[in-house]
């Protein structure tokens, strides 16, 4: 068993007092291990990916470790995207590393990219785009201060890289800050919310309670237009989208 999965199974004990997205994810896989979780929805013609509740908690576990191997615990780092299981799963591997995700609007302008990863302080970003757009988003990128890599969400091996020997994984408190949303705005400095791992937690808590239809999102990958309330749109063309299904 390795540390991660060592220290998750020791989590399991207290899942039904989980105060983080990770612990509702370890609570998920000990109750219903084999109940598919994440779905992605493919390109015509494209086989379709699935993960269960007990391969979405291992797959995030790893990718916890891998990004510990790059980042301390409390950095930032930033994900640019339209949703894709990638996000979802840095999203939770995130939550288990105790790293501050900036979600940034897939729907942001290229341009705005060095401003809201100076804003954020992020350390790295994790991206997908497009062929044509990965060459200038990186250019966009590499004009940040704080950044020291950028990685496309879909090669694996970049994602899942480990540079050192990680031992276990920190304890991450309610009170931490889980994610900073930053919605596309078009003009003015970026302005994010910052929303701490209980708030989080409370969200995916409250759409299994609530009980929404197999498919909805429980976990937000984009963060929501302050003004009108409703989702950023995605950019046309995006292909692969994720959803996680309700697990009672």
């Amino acid at each position: 068993m390795t540390p991660s999965h060592a220290r998750l199974a020791a989590r399991n004990e207290d899942a039904a007092r989980g105060t983080t997205a990770g612990d509702i994810l370890i609570e998920w896989a000990r109750r219903t291990p084999y109940r598919i979780a994440l779905t992605e929805a493919g390109a015509r013609g494209a086989p379709s990916r699935s993960w269960t509740c007990e391969a979405l908690r291992d797959d995030a576990a790893t990718l916890a470790v891998a990004l510990l191997s790059r980042f301390a615990p409390g950095e930032r780092i930033a994900v640019w995207a339209p949703p894709c299981p990638e996000g979802v799963l840095l999203q939770f591997a995130a939550a288990f590393a105790g790293l501050t995700l900036a979600m940034i609007d897939p729907a942001c302008d290229v341009g705005d990219l060095p401003r809201i990863l100076d804003h954020s302080g992020a350390a790295g970003l994790f991206m997908m785009t497009g062929k044509g757009g990965r060459a200038s988003a990186r250019r966009a990128a590499s004009r940040a201060d704080a950044l020291r890599e950028v990685v496309d969400l879909a090669d694996r091996w970049a994602l899942f890289a480990k540079r050192r020997c990680v031992d276990g994984l920190p304890d991450v408190r309610p009170g931490d800050p889980a994610q900073i949303r930053y919605a596309a705005s078009g003009s003015g400095p970026p302005r994010g919310e910052m929303v701490p791992h209980g708030d989080l937690a409370n969200a995916l808590r409250g759409a299994i309670s609530g009980g929404r239809p197999r498919g909805d999102a429980l976990l937000p990958y984009f963060p929501k237009d302050p003004q009108s309330g409703r989702a950023a749109a995605v950019p046309a063309g995006s292909t692969r989208v994720a959803r996680v299904a309700a697990v009672a």
